[in-house]
């Protein structure tokens, strides 16, 4: 491979950190473990170009280019919400078409449940690299009745307007995470065997193994988290009316797609048209407004460029640069260059600004009553690809440090402090100090049998419970003020 990829499991055991390399992971599947089925080889073998795809994603642009035809498809607003991945591409290769499918059919044959190409079910699965094996993941029963944005939302009846109206990717589903046999929705395919693989996360191994249960994002879906496969190198969509579809997440088709549209700027920058806007992904849509910006007018605001720098990364820059020298004419050359000299300037004004926000978080926790020290320490530890926030850091600290735990925390749950690895993997599952020492108090109940990762789902069903009473009952009271006025 052109890219060594490295993807661990961080698993909390009895407080301890552990190192789980993808190896193990794939070992045990492919070896029989006892939470796997085997579901046999897939009747078609991977096509020769398939394999050179796999072998060099990240870094050949010709290879990207035998692949795909670089021309974004817009899909119906009726399926956009399944789409999986976003800007989606054309197979070249009729081949890799028929392999893909295969799959898709492989598994709808030989699954022990059922499972169909509708929209709700087995629509896309997630291309991962690593250095062991070239994997596929796919999750089926996708859009099951309690299907919701946020884990603390309500439930919100088929076709409510916040969840689609008429296209809400439920519509059409009697999938329910109450069915006994849910669970059974994980496949797993790999390119060095060409087998499908079901995992079963109700099995007694899988289930007392707290590594194991560390790979599921959220037991209520029992979605198996696929980025603990390496590296994501795109989806893969199998939508009936456009057959397969895929989204990669390699630089070239930003590149690419760039080419055209800054052709037309050179003509007239107004001739970029909101629909165009739209079919551009984020990091495309930026370059395109801030180009529109360029040579509309002298002043791009810095909020588009901190957008841009948000969602362009560093290979994609380099990708821009490496262009310009290709360019057949002097206005790419400029323009590209002009793009790079922005970027880099407002990646240097980003992180000026981040540095100013990082102390506004710090001052936030110390007028708290934090210790510098531990502003600083956790405020890093807790840091995401977004930046440091001193909310997040402040619910860990409550569970690692019982000094700075609320009055109502400390008369509920106690002085006993907790370690951060295990306070960062509570947390990241019930986000609230609050929650996360009530999903403590469970799991150390003499009377309860239980894993802490049940106890943190067993918090956020009591937590969505009483979401749903109190707007049930809000609503309730509006009813009946309403009847009070007529």
């Amino acid at each position: 491979r052109s890219k060594a990829t490295v993807s661990v499991l961080y698993c909390s055991n009895e407080g301890m950190t552990e190192i789980c390399p993808v190896s193990n992971l794939l070992k045990q599947i492919k070896g029989g473990s006892p939470w796997v089925s085997d579901l046999g080889v897939v009747s078609v073998k991977p096509p020769e170009e398939f394999i050179r795809y796999t072998n060099s994603w990240d870094g050949d642009s010709t290879t990207f280019e035998e692949t795909f035809v670089n021309v974004i498809v817009d899909v119906d607003d009726s399926i956009r919400k399944v789409v999986s991945g976003g800007r989606c591409l054309k197979l070249r290769s009729l081949r890799t078409e028929r392999f893909l499918k295969a799959i898709f059919n492989h598994i709808i044959k030989k699954s022990p449940t059922t499972v169909t190409l509708e929209k709700y079910d087995l629509t896309h699965c997630h291309m991962m690299a690593s250095d062991d094996d070239f994997t596929l993941i796919f999750h089926a029963r996708e859009f099951p009745i309690e299907y919701r944005h946020s884990t603390t939302s309500p439930v919100l009846p088929v076709g409510h307007p916040s969840m689609g109206g008429p296209f809400d990717p439920r519509t059409g589903t009697s999938y329910s995470v109450k069915d006994p046999d849910f669970h059974l929705r994980n496949y797993i395919y790999t390119l060095s065997t060409n087998k499908v693989y079901l995992l079963d996360p109700k099995h007694e191994e899988f289930v007392s193994s707290s590594k194991l249960q560390s790979i599921l994002l959220k037991n209520e879906f029992f979605t198996l988290d696929e980025r603990k496969f390496g590296e994501i190198v795109g989806d893969v969509n199998f939508l009936p009316k456009y057959d397969i579809l895929v989204a990669p997440r390699a630089a070239y088709t930003l590149r690419t797609s760039v080419e055209s549209i800054i052709h037309k700027l050179s003509h007239n920058a107004n001739q970029i048209t909101e629909e165009e806007f739209r079919k551009c992904d984020d990091s495309q849509q930026q370059i395109i407004r801030i180009l529109q910006s360029q040579h509309v007018s002298s002043h791009t605001p810095l909020s588009l460029v901190a957008d841009l720098t948000e969602t362009i990364g560093k290979a994609d820059v380099r990708e821009l640069n490496n262009f310009s020298i290709a360019g057949d004419t002097g206005f790419y050359h400029g323009t590209y260059n002009v793009v790079k000299h922005m970027v880099d300037t407002a990646r240097d004004k980003k992180d000026s600004y981040m540095k100013q926000l990082h102390q506004s978080h710090v001052d936030e926790l110390v007028g708290k009553g934090v210790t510098l020290q531990h502003a600083e320490s956790f405020l890093e530890r807790t840091s995401s690809q977004h930046g440091s926030s001193a909310f997040r850091a402040m619910q860990v600290l409550e569970v690692v440090h019982p000094e700075y735990r609320s009055p109502s925390n400390r008369e509920n749950y106690g002085l006993k402090a907790y370690s951060f690895s295990e306070a960062i993997s509570v947390c990241r599952t019930v986000f609230h100090a609050s929650s996360a020492l009530a999903a403590f108090a469970i799991y150390e109940d003499p009377a309860r049998d239980i894993s802490l990762s049940a106890a943190c789902q067993e918090v956020i069903e009591l937590q969505e419970a009483q979401t749903t009473e109190m707007l049930r009952k809000a609503a309730a009271a509006a009813a009946a003020a309403a009847d009070q006025q007529k």
